[in-house]
């Protein structure tokens, strides 16, 4: 599947898809200097097609679910989410967070929930920011994860979008 149909998929669950510069019914163009500069930033990032797609066309996505708590977030430049804000040293959650770990892990999302015994689960997931693992997706149990705590989990953005939406959203919303 691809991005667009993935987040349409998505947005069938009841999340808040943002528009970016490539969005096809509701460009945001004053978007585009800031995702390009971002991808400049993280160059990196450009190995990972879907992620570029993803930032280029929706810049940002967010799921919320009160009782029981299922959240969702993906932050980008559009209102859909927590914003990232960039500073000198660096790109920040709501101007708080750097989104880079200390042992170099860009964060790009993160997901909690509650289980039907009323037990909180948050993870995290991020790229290598180092250049010294392997390219793909990695994976912590915890929002407030320590970088020994990441584990590689999938080899892209696009394999984590069909898992999400296709498997884990599917499992905790039937």
């Amino acid at each position: 599947m691809d991005v667009p149909m993935l987040m349409n998929a998505l947005a069938s669950y009841g999340a808040v898809l943002g528009c970016g510069p490539r969005h096809p019914r509701s460009p945001h163009g004053q978007l585009t200097s800031r995702v390009a500069k971002y991808l400049s930033y993280f160059p990196f990032l450009k190995q990972d097609t879907a992620y570029v797609d993803f930032m280029e066309v929706y810049s940002g996505t967010s799921l919320y679910r009160p009782a029981p708590l299922l959240a969702v977030d993906v932050p980008g430049f559009s209102d859909a989410s927590v914003g990232l804000v960039k500073f000198n040293d660096g790109y920040y959650w709501k101007g708080e967070v750097n989104i880079v770990t200390p042992d170099r892990f860009l964060i790009f999302a993160t997901l909690e929930y509650a289980t039907q015994q009323r037990i909180e689960v948050a993870a995290a997931f991020a790229f290598d920011a180092s250049g010294q693992r392997p390219f793909g997706v990695y994976r912590a149990d915890s929002r407030e994860a320590e970088a020994s705590d990441f584990v590689w989990w999938r080899a892209s953005f696009g394999d984590w979008l069909v898992w999400l939406v296709q498997d884990e959203l599917r499992r905790l919303i039937a």
